[in-house]
């Protein structure tokens, strides 16, 4: 398809990372759907489009678990003040 555009034409594996890392988990699924439609369209071999896929989602999952513990490791830290605070 002429004149196809977004991360996904572009093969911009990070920025879809980072869109699926933004959208709540039941959301997801969507995207990439949506995005390995607009991937075929601009003509991405198959190949790269479920590597990139699977990579994407990769991605997105360890980030999503990095930020999930990073989240927890602060309220520790944050009830740990409030303790030595009293």
């Amino acid at each position: 398809m002429d004149g196809a555009a977004g991360p996904a034409a572009r093969g911009d594996t990070g920025t879809i990372a980072r869109h699926l890392r933004a959208l709540p988990p039941g959301e997801r699924p969507a995207y990439r759907a949506m995005a390995d439609e607009a991937s075929r369209l601009a003509g991405r071999r198959p190949d790269d489009r479920d590597r990139e896929m699977r990579t994407i989602t990769t991605i997105a999952e360890l980030r999503g678990e990095l930020d999930a513990a990073r989240a927890a490791a602060d309220e520790r830290a944050g009830r740990r003040a409030n303790q030595l605070r009293r």
